[in-house]
């Protein structure tokens, strides 16, 4: 279950898109069937170069931060969700 920190609550940070990953389906693990679309979506939100902003929201069950990311004043987990290129996990 994600939990928030108190020292966490608002923690922000700006950073600029430097390059695209790319990862082999062989490193990823879970459902990857999507992972073409929802990889083009997401390059197409955020060119190489944008500035954006990571707005910590929790961690994860598995001590990974889960942060929304902002860019241009548009929330792109929001926009990667509404087109279907991401889903919601219920936790």
């Amino acid at each position: 279950m994600a939990t928030l920190l108190p020292s966490q609550k608002e923690v922000e940070e700006k950073i600029q898109v430097r390059r695209c990953l790319h990862r082999r389906s062989r490193d990823l693990t879970g459902p990857v069937r999507h992972y073409t679309t929802a990889r083009q979506a997401l390059k197409s939100l955020l060119p190489v170069g944008s500035d954006v902003t990571l707005r910590f929201k929790a961690t994860d069950r598995y001590g990974r931060s889960v942060e929304e990311v902002i860019c241009n004043r548009s929330n792109i987990n929001q926009s990667l969700v509404e087109f279907r290129n991401a889903f919601v996990y219920s936790q």
